[in-house]
């Protein structure tokens, strides 16, 4: 969790960033469970609303997306999955930023 946490909470607080600069735009944020709030302080888990609704994005795979075969056949990377007692070689988390900008300036270099 704590891993995985800080890798989420540092691409999708980019993500956000990236969607108001290449406006108009919209993120998608990897599956799995939210990482606005630290695990205990989670709204949603006690059955109130959602702190931070400005900020939720859904997953890709929340719109019929392959993520499987979009890694694989799209960026050339296969999912792994864990195994009972094991966790696999390495993890990949898949987000998006779908907008119609010309002038993009993403690189591998800015994503950290």
């Amino acid at each position: 969790y704590r891993l995985i946490g800080e890798v989420r909470r540092t691409l999708d607080n980019r993500l956000l960033a990236w969607e108001r600069k290449y406006a108009p735009a919209r993120a998608f944020f990897a599956g799995g469970m939210c990482y606005l709030c630290p695990m205990e302080g989670c709204a949603r888990a006690r059955g109130l609303p959602c702190r931070h609704p400005d900020k939720v994005r859904p997953p890709l795979e929340a719109f019929g997306f392959d993520i499987g075969k979009t890694t694989s056949q799209l960026l050339g990377v296969e999912l792994q999955w864990g195994r009972k007692g094991s966790l696999p070689e390495y993890f990949t988390l898949v987000s998006a930023l779908f907008t119609n900008s010309k002038e993009i300036d993403i690189t591998p270099e800015t994503l950290y």
